[in-house]
């Protein structure tokens, strides 16, 4: 049975101050943040699992 993915209650807390912030935002700042987001979630999430799945791999004898 696979476990379920939940965020800890300090995750929940970032979240909530990201929030307020973000809501104190001008369009500028608020298009910055949007691209940095797209970015970190298009680009570097991806390629941080690919990597993180070959070390798996790697360590359990593979390749």
């Amino acid at each position: 049975m696979m476990r379920k993915i939940e965020p800890s209650l300090n995750d929940q807390l970032k979240y909530t101050r990201f929030v307020r912030g973000i809501e104190k935002l001008d369009f500028k700042e608020l298009k910055e943040v949007t691209l940095e987001l797209a970015r970190l979630a298009l680009l570097i999430q991806p390629a941080a699992l690919r990597w993180a799945a070959n070390e798996a791999a790697e360590n359990l004898g593979g390749r």
